[in-house]
């Protein structure tokens, strides 16, 4: 089961809609929920400081710009127009919201992640033109210093059995999301 983690605030909640809609079809095609490790695509940045994975939102700021646009098909000669937007997240929202930070800010996103019931993480470190460098040095605290210290993370005990209790339909109505503009 996977979902992807957009930048909104609302994080478990928007990941307990899913799961609960993920858990249910699963058991009611007659499937196990044994051995089910729900997932996420996971936009981050692992910097030294979080002072240094402020300074790198503005790479998530442009994709995420760049991104409404393509949905709708506003491409013209090859390019979108990425602008600010109506209702666009504040700096601080974004910087909640993504899993950017220094590693034991992105350690404590990921263990938050794991009590709403994501214990997989595909991440996306590569946002809106971020240099190589600060890429690669990502990659390397990401395995250096986050990723050892989440070998002990697990969903909470019967989270997904509760999740699997809640009716399909309502959690996708829940998840139905306007178009973007």
């Amino acid at each position: 089961m996977v979902c992807h983690w957009g930048p909104q605030p609302a994080r478990g909640r928007s990941w307990n809609r899913f799961g609960s809609s993920g858990s249910a079809a699963r058991r009611a095609s007659g499937k196990s929920l044994d051995g089910l490790e729900p997932g996420v695509q996971a936009t981050t940045n692992v910097a030294e400081t979080d002072a240094e994975a402020r300074a790198n939102l503005k790479y998530a700021r442009w994709q995420n710009r760049a991104n409404r646009p393509l949905r709708r098909r506003a491409v013209v000669d090859g390019a979108v127009e990425g602008g600010p937007y109506e209702g666009e997240p504040s700096e601080d929202e974004l910087l909640e919201a993504l899993n950017y930070g220094s590693p034991d800010t992105v350690i404590a996103k990921f263990r938050r992640l794991a009590e709403a019931g994501g214990t997989l993480v595909s991440t996306w470190m590569m946002a809106g033109g971020m240099e190589h460098d600060k890429i690669m040095k990502s990659i390397r605290l990401m395995g250096e210093e986050v990723i050892p210290a989440l070998h002990d993370v697990r969903p909470p005990p019967g989270l997904l059995e509760q999740l699997a209790t809640i009716p399909t339909e309502a959690a996708a109505l829940q998840m139905a999301e306007p178009p973007p503009t």
